[in-house]
């Protein structure tokens, strides 16, 4: 799962809103991608909230653990922590996911494999199924994997 940016979504720090200039859309103020999370100062413990995707409205509280001194280029902003996976993209919202999230639990993947006896196996669905099975079981937050992604936009 992940998201790839490809909804809206706005920032609320201090009050003010920064967000994506599109045509004939939504126009904020600042254009989210031209300044820094450097640029707002921030205190240790502060925080702000991120919007993404204005229909679905998946809404995150940021704060700001720790400021610390650059040691090493590319070590900063980092995930410290975080809860669940992300859901995918065009879900639906929180109400979708989490209806979603209920259709392949652990009880609906035993019911699942067991209707395996029931018909042919075609190897290739068999792969597909799984997958898709795998993607909704593991409800771990991957930090490892939020952190990969703050690289990359820093890069």
């Amino acid at each position: 799962m992940g998201w790839a940016d490809e909804h809206l979504h706005t920032f609320s720090i201090r009050g003010r809103r920064y967000g994506e200039a599109q045509e004939g859309i939504l126009q904020f103020c600042t254009v989210a991608n031209e300044l820094p999370l450097t640029a707002f100062h921030l205190r240790e413990h502060e925080g702000f909230v991120y919007v993404y995707d204005f229909n679905a409205w998946w809404r995150h509280e940021i704060r700001m653990e720790r400021r610390m001194l650059r040691q090493r280029p590319g070590q900063l902003p980092r995930c410290v922590a975080g809860c669940g996976p992300c859901p995918p993209e065009d879900i639906g919202g929180i109400e979708r996911y989490l209806e979603a999230r209920n259709e392949h639990s652990e009880y609906e993947f035993l019911d699942w494999i067991e209707s395996l006896r029931e018909r042919p196996i075609v190897l290739e669905d068999l792969r597909d199924e799984v997958d898709r099975w795998l993607t909704w079981l593991d409800r771990r937050f991957n930090r490892q994997t939020a952190n990969d992604r703050l690289r990359e936009l820093e890069g």
